[in-house]
């Protein structure tokens, strides 16, 4: 009888060691009902770049005459908002023989690909012009191709036409990352 006693406390013990290990070992898989760990929210931070731009031409020539000039951005963007301000003063008066001359912007994806973000064109009296032009998902640079046409009205040089461009160019990009 001393035999069975000592074999069954033996079985318990045993028993009682293997459901412990078992506790244990999936101890770790079960999380905790209490809420009490919450995980962290990403952190949102905006990266800004800005880069500028500025082209003037005047045009001294009694015939007609063409003027092209270019700026393509030195940022890749990244899903970027890309902010531009473009900011000019331009005359192009009517010639007595010939139409008035323009001042055409146009703002592209750098690689010429036909993507056209922006494209406007100016004529006329001298006028001063603030224009915004925002382009959302920008991931590549941004070219501004400037064209213009125009003359000199008069022999003494006071009739020229002319654009004077200032340009801002604000890049800004969402980076999320875990706290």
């Amino acid at each position: 009888m001393k035999m069975k006693t000592n074999e069954r406390i033996r079985m318990i013990v045993v028993g009682f060691i293997i459901i412990v290990m078992i506790a244990s070992s999936l101890g770790g898989c079960i999380s905790p009902l209490s809420g009490g760990d919450k995980t962290s929210d990403p952190e949102i931070n905006y990266d800004y770049t800005t880069e500028w731009f500025n082209d003037s031409y005047q045009f001294t020539n009694l015939l007609r005459t063409g003027q092209m000039n270019q700026y393509v951005t030195d940022y890749d963007g990244n899903n970027s908002t890309l902010t531009v301000y473009l900011n000019f003063t331009y005359r192009f008066e009517d010639r007595p023989f010939s139409q008035a001359g323009y001042l055409n912007l146009t703002l592209e994806h750098p690689n010429s690909t036909g993507d056209v973000y922006y494209s406007q064109e100016w004529t006329g009296n001298e006028a001063t012009v603030n224009e915004t032009v925002v382009i959302s998902e920008v991931y590549d640079g941004v070219q501004l191709r400037i064209r213009a046409e125009g003359s000199d009205g008069s022999l003494s040089g006071d009739q020229q036409d002319y654009y004077d461009l200032n340009s801002t160019y604000h890049f800004e990009t969402l980076n999320m990352t875990s706290a």
